[in-house]
């Protein structure tokens, strides 16, 4: 319900978790499956439900010769360090390694930092 209004919003997957943040906006987290991979996914809404950005937070799959995964962890409470690895479909030999940050800025929007540690 929004302003006594019943909203629809659309996101992909289970919703895994929701927060309110002091300015308004709100984070969900969802788990996603597709044909080929699985994530989680966070979404950020202004105060009215609407969508301001979402982002993939960890991930595994792969298709036509390779796999990737991705996972990361909160530094505080608007910076996410993500560490995202693609390998040979068969072979455990890491092709490449990709560090950054999601970082969550008040309004809402998701930036990303290359080579974040």
């Amino acid at each position: 319900m929004v302003n006594d209004t019943l909203k629809s919003i659309y996101v992909s997957g289970y919703p895994l978790n929701f927060e309110e943040k002091r300015n308004g906006t709100k984070w969900l987290t969802t788990l996603t499956e597709g044909k080929n991979s699985v994530e989680v996914r966070l979404y950020t809404f202004d105060e009215y439900f609407n969508l301001i950005d979402d982002v993939s937070i960890t991930r595994s799959g792969g298709d036509q010769g390779y796999r990737d995964w991705s996972l990361g962890t909160f530094k505080n409470d608007s910076t996410y360090a993500m560490k995202e690895v693609f390998t040979g479909f068969n072979t455990d030999s890491i092709e490449v390694i990709r560090n950054y940050c999601l970082i969550v800025k008040s309004d809402g929007k998701i930036h990303r930092l290359e080579d974040c540690q």
